[in-house]
């Protein structure tokens, strides 16, 4: 079959590195180039032994660092800032080499969001902080006030397609809320792990306030049960179901962010050109190993031919530089099986590059493919891969049908030159993004939460609504000792049900006038009378 093409990946793995990847737990993690095809050494796994030592250091630099104000926190934040922005060409160079990302899309995709997520919480983050008034209707006057307390030691269970990013976009925000952050870093990411040691090293972080764990699965697990207050997870809905069951069993909150299998729907008035581009970068990006990649092209089957001709003729011109590699062996293990199987079953391939290395195991031709069908595994499960796959329909309304009747709700697109007809459209998709002509673009937008429905997650990233995930929240209400008739209490009589009907029509009636009335009635007697004693 055509991933079979070039020499075993297995046996040209073993050529090029000095240990196949593997989720079996080891003494040491492998530093992984995907550029190069190769590993570049390894570095000692975190014993699981040493896990209740880093938890108490984090839990000790937590409580210093919780005395700090959300803006003292937030100027440290701004220290990462201007060191990352210095050093981001430096940094993209080598997460492309340690990730098989092309360096501007390390650029654009890992470095940028990081930046504007560090600056969007270090701006915005103190002011989401402050106490809050919350008026309450009964007692107009009251004392009543919502604070924001840290909740602890956060744990990050992160991935590798785009490490620098995900190990740490949930940082800047639970810093600023006064959290403390341990990161498991993916085993096939020990290198940019590495990296970002040695940026929060030059901004000079208090000590174990973000400490960074190595090793397999099995750690990750003990992580969860290591008494962390809260775990951040992303990766396969797979794996983030069994980190939601062990969170439950810890009793701790869990923010899952999973898998997807998201669609692009081309409507009859859509710009095809600018579709074509949009859609194919979407799914090509990062060589389609991004949760929210376009997976699934529905194109009006009138259209289906031309658009399918654009997406052809815009890939065969696209520059091998460009593109990258795969990040994992075994991902490209997984695509190569998916595609084998839907041309088995009579998926046609319509176009593909041709300039794959054959000696870097990791390197992987992209390929367009129509004819796939729907009970096929490269439909139904997440590909993760540089596959693009165009189906053609007649009807948009059995389009939306079948992608909300999918397993996954991440992200979608809606194409149109009628942009009031593509929003209409678009909320009638059970996801929890959809983008108008673009895809794949508010990861990268700090301001805006994150979050996907039903396998693709629960709970949400980004957004100052993500600081109170982090925070424990604490209510304070005092009602002056204005409130002389406590009518709640003890005991009920006659008199008192007088009273209350007399008041909720103060709180409910729906004439004004008799609102109006009847609050005159019931003040006097709440700030005047007191309670009747039954107990003398």
């Amino acid at each position: 079959m055509w991933c079979r093409s070039q020499t075993s990946i297995r046996a040209t793995l073993r050529m090029n590195m000095s240990a196949e990847p593997s989720i079996t737990p080891s003494d040491s993690v492998p530093l992984l180039s995907p550029a190069r095809g190769e590993s570049t050494g390894s570095i000692p796994s975190t014993p699981i032994a040493d896990l209740p030592i880093r938890i108490d250091r984090a839990k000790r630099a937590q409580e210093v660092w919780s005395k700090r104000t959300p803006t003292e926190r937030a100027h440290v934040l701004k220290k990462v800032i201007r060191i990352l922005h210095a050093k981001s060409d430096d940094f993209a160079r080598r997460i492309s080499e340690a990730n098989g990302k092309p360096v501007a899309e390390s650029l654009v995709g890992e470095g940028y969001p990081t930046l504007a997520t560090f600056r969007f919480f270090a701006k915005k983050g103190p002011r989401a902080l402050r106490e809050q008034r919350i008026p309450v209707g009964a007692i107009p006057f009251a004392y009543s006030r919502l604070g924001f307390d840290p909740l602890g030691v956060i744990g990050v269970i992160a991935p590798w397609n785009y490490p620098f990013k995900l190990m740490l976009q949930d940082v800047p925000a639970a810093l600023v809320a006064g959290n403390s952050v341990v990161i498991k870093v993916s085993e096939h990411s020990a290198a940019i792990g590495k990296l970002i040691e040695e940026l929060l090293d030059a901004c000079d972080f208090p000590e174990n306030l973000v400490q960074l764990v190595y090793g397999y699965g099995d750690l990750g697990e003990a992580l969860v049960y290591s008494g962390i207050n809260k775990v951040v997870f992303t990766g396969s809905s797979a794996t983030g179901t069994k980190v939601y069951h062990a969170a439950a069993q810890a009793m701790i909150p869990a923010t899952l962010e999973m898998g997807g299998k998201d669609a692009a729907i081309i409507l009859e008035d859509a710009e095809l050109d600018d579709a074509a581009r949009g859609i194919l970068w979407a799914s090509l990006a990062n060589s389609g190993q991004v949760c929210a990649s376009v997976e699934s092209i529905y194109c009006p089957e009138s259209m289906r031919s031309d658009f399918t001709e654009r997406c052809r003729a815009l890939l065969l011109a696209l520059p091998s530089d460009s593109r990258g590699t795969m990040n994992t062996i075994f991902q490209k293990e997984k695509v190569c099986a998916q595609l084998d199987q839907a041309q088995a079953a009579g998926a046609t391939i319509v176009a593909s590059t041709s300039d794959a290395n054959p000696e870097n195991p990791y390197a992987m031709n992209a390929t367009i493919l129509t004819d796939v069908g729907k009970d096929s595994i490269l439909h139904r499960e997440e590909t993760f891969g540089p596959l693009m796959v165009i189906h053609g329909y007649e009807n948009v309304d059995d389009v939306v049908e079948e992608i909300n009747s999918g397993e996954y709700g991440l992200t979608a697109s809606v194409w149109s030159g009628n942009r009031t007809r593509a929003r209409e459209i678009a909320q009638r998709i059970d996801s929890g993004v959809v983008t108008i002509n673009d895809h794949l673009i508010t990861p990268g937008m700090p301001e805006i939460p994150w979050f996907g429905r039903k396998a693709s997650g629960m709970g949400f990233s980004m957004s100052t609504m993500s600081l109170m995930t982090f925070s424990k929240m604490r209510h304070i209400f005092d009602d002056r000792g204005l409130v002389r008739y406590k009518f709640w209490r003890y005991p009920y009589d006659a008199a008192k049900m007088t009273w209350l009907k007399v008041f909720m029509d103060a709180e409910f009636a729906d004439s004004p006038l008799k609102r109006v009335t009847s609050f005159i009635r019931a003040m006097p007697a709440m700030l005047l009378k007191r309670n009747r004693r039954w107990d003398s």
